[in-house]
């Protein structure tokens, strides 16, 4: 039962901290597509 607790809490970590990855880097290219302009 623990296991199964800290696997999600990891996988939840891992999922969250893709998404702010994912959001750092498509605002950074989406100014430097801005700038290209």
């Amino acid at each position: 039962m623990l296991l199964s607790i800290v696997g999600l809490a990891i996988i939840v970590l891992a999922y969250l901290t893709s998404f702010v990855v994912v959001e750092c880097i498509f605002h950074a290219g989406r100014d430097k597509l801005l700038t290209y302009n």
